[in-house]
This record gives structure tokens, sequence and C-alpha cells, in this order.
């Protein structure tokens, strides 16, 4: 293992600049800024994708110019298993590991919401969720968190045959729920311009849905410095963009001036 490699990024993260890193370490610019070669394995599930994505990987090649990144998109739990067989290094996805060789870090919230095309049969007034539950609802794959989450909040109603249409694609969900196929439990981020412009609605029907949560997991070990460094990048710019669109969007649980959680 190269230790000058690691510490490398290690004080880059936490300098965040070429100039100030080769001072510490008494090197230059252009030799910290051009460092060996690495690749990072990132897996992120697809509420990720559409979100946040973009912007940690412009700080990630901004800051680390010679990294290698590989995104994988999958479910959380195909995520988790990636993670913990060692084929992945960091995982974004919804559930805490509970693993010893597995460190985890809470990122955000995302507010979930009962959402309808406005021209849709479905854009209208709800007495309750029992009534609602009569219409078809459209949410993510099966047995992800929140298509859990939908049907424990609709079997605590008394509702125990839901019509609940499962979609492992976001773009293919939110396009259905755009064209009026159903109703939509999801994440108002993944919608927010349809949302913005009249084409998509909130529904009230009295029952809120739980919140989606985020988590960064990644796998102790042998390069845990550079992984580390990466988590807190991740940390930061989920704060930015939670900041930028606000809390009905997204919530940021993250203390940037904490130290980071090995759990």
């Amino acid at each position: 293992m190269n230790l000058k490699f690691l510490e490398t990024f290690v004080w880059v993260a936490r300098r965040q600049s070429f100039s100030r890193t080769a001072e510490k370490m008494f090197s230059t610019q252009a030799a910290i800024s051009s460092p060996q070669k690495r690749l990072v394995r990132i897996g992120v599930m697809d509420t990720v994708i559409h979100t946040w994505l973009s912007p940690l990987m412009s700080t990630l090649m901004q800051t680390f110019p010679a990294v290698e990144i590989e995104i994988t998109a999958d479910a959380a739990r195909n995520l988790c298993d990636q993670l913990q067989k060692g084929y992945l290094d960091i995982v974004f996805q919804t559930d805490l590991i509970r693993h010893d060789s597995v460190r985890n870090l809470e990122l955000a919230h995302y507010p979930m919401h009962w959402i309808a095309a406005s021209h849709s049969i479905y854009a209208r007034p709800y007495a309750s969720l029992v009534e609602m539950a009569g219409e078809r609802i459209i949410t993510f794959v099966k047995h992800s968190r929140a298509h859990q989450d939908v049907l424990n909040l609709l079997h605590a109603h008394g509702i125990n045959a839901p019509r609940v249409s499962c979609v492992n694609s976001v773009s293919a969900m939110t396009r259905l729920i755009r064209d009026g196929f159903g109703i939509g439990a999801l994440p108002a981020a993944l919608v927010a311009e349809p949302l913005a412009s009249g084409e998509l609605i909130q529904l009230e029907p009295g029952s809120r849905l739980p919140q989606l949560d985020v988590v960064a997991s990644w796998r102790a070990g042998v390069g845990l410095e550079l992984v580390e460094s990466i988590v807190r990048m991740s940390r930061q710019v989920v704060s930015q963009y939670a900041a930028d669109v606000g809390p009905h969007r997204m919530v940021s649980v993250a203390d940037l001036n904490s130290r980071l959680p090995l759990e």
C-alpha cells in the first residue's frame, strides 16, 4: 500500500487545495495534483443519481483528477451485498449495514409525498388514505425500503390488498406518474421541475409517508483514508444540495464541523 499516496488524499480533502497541501507535505503542486492513479468503485441508488450525484462527481474530479471513478447503479439491497463482498468501496443507499467490516454515515432524508399528474383522474381531494388507496399507487422497486414503508403505512390503516405497482427505474416511475397512470409515492426532489410548473401536484390524504433516508456505507481496512476522504466530500455535497433545494425536497443530517463517526 502506498501510504504517501493515501496521505496526499487526506490532506487534499481537508485543505481543499493542491497548493496548501503541497506546502503541508513539503512537495510541489504538480506532484500533489498528479499522484498515482487509483480506482474507486462507488455504488448508488437511482434516487441519488437523479439528485446530487453530478455535483459529487464534479467535486471529486476537481479535487482528485487522477482518480478513476467507477459508478454502479442498483437497488439498495444489491448495493449492500456488493459492498460486503468487496465489489464496491462506497455505497449510497437507504439502510445502515450492520457488519463488523462496514462503517456507516447517515447523510440526509428525502421527504416522501403522494404525487399525481394535474391532468389525471387522480388530481382530486381525498378524504382519507383509505379512499386514495383504492387507486393505483406507483413506487420504488419491490422489497426496497420505500416500497416496504408504503405497504406498512397502508396496512396500518387496514388496507391489506392495495394496488401497488413497483418500478425499478426512477425515470420510468416518474414518466408513468406524469402520464397519469397512477399516484406516485416518491420524494418530491425527483420531480421538482414538473411540480414547479404545475404538471404534477402533491396530494394530501391525511397520512404522510415516512421519509427516505440516504446512508453512506463503506468497508473498513486498507485504503480507508482515501475512502473516508470521499465520504467527507459527499457529506459536504449533500449539505450544499439540501441547502439549495430546501427542506421540502431534502434535509441534511450532516454536521460539517463534527468528526466523521465510525459506526
